[in-house]
């Protein structure tokens, strides 16, 4: 994957985050940017503190055998969790 920012106009910046072509567009000019990236911070906080809860109640589960004759139910739980984050 290469990395790449554009520079759109004196305080626009696009930057290329992933080969799909998904990019950020960042205006430096924009007032509410400090406010933005902190209700962003919170929001990835907020995801970390879901998961890792989910986490821990799929740990207290119990061992039983899964769909699959190679996992376990908790090992199936873990994989769609991930798949959800």
């Amino acid at each position: 994957m290469t990395n790449s920012i554009r520079v759109k106009s004196e305080n626009e910046y696009i930057i290329e985050v992933n080969d799909a072509g998904d990019t950020i567009s960042l205006d430096i000019s924009d007032l509410s940017l400090p406010e933005k990236l902190t209700n962003m911070l919170q929001a990835i906080d907020k995801l970390t503190e879901d998961f890792e809860k989910e986490t821990k109640r799929i740990e207290s589960l119990p061992d039983s055998p899964g769909t699959n004759p190679y996992m376990t139910m908790k090992d199936e739980a873990q994989i769609e969790l991930t798949k959800e984050y």
